[in-house]
């Protein structure tokens, strides 16, 4: 190994892990036996964080933010150290999960 060709270089332990899981989550999602069930997976995940960040802050229910959106704030909450109660924890985690999925179904999209 050369450190000069160290793509990961200054990156935080718990960075590589996350890569390292979206890396593999991204190569499974590519296999077509799996697609239906990852389909499956994809909408429960869309419906459930809708649902979480709806309660977090208390949108009308017949409102849904775009789940992009809805990534993105969960992202910038994360990055700017606000401090998580249990259900911003849930939220977050199923946020995690979701962005793994979606990078899979890109990449899958684009092959």
């Amino acid at each position: 190994k050369q450190d000069e060709w160290d793509i990961f270089e200054g990156w935080t332990d718990d960075d590589k892990v996350r890569v390292q899981e979206i890396m593999t989550e991204s190569i499974l999602t590519t296999d077509i036996s799996n697609q239906s069930e990852l389909l499956g997976d994809l909408k429960l995940l869309i419906e459930q964080v809708h649902t979480m960040a709806k309660e977090k802050n208390g949108y009308n229910a017949e409102i849904d933010e775009p789940i992009l959106s809805t990534l993105a704030q969960r992202s910038h909450e994360a990055k700017s150290g606000q401090g998580e109660d249990l259900a911003q924890t849930e939220l977050k985690a199923k946020c995690n999960q979701l962005a793994g999925l979606l990078v899979g179904f890109i990449l899958h999209g684009a092959d």
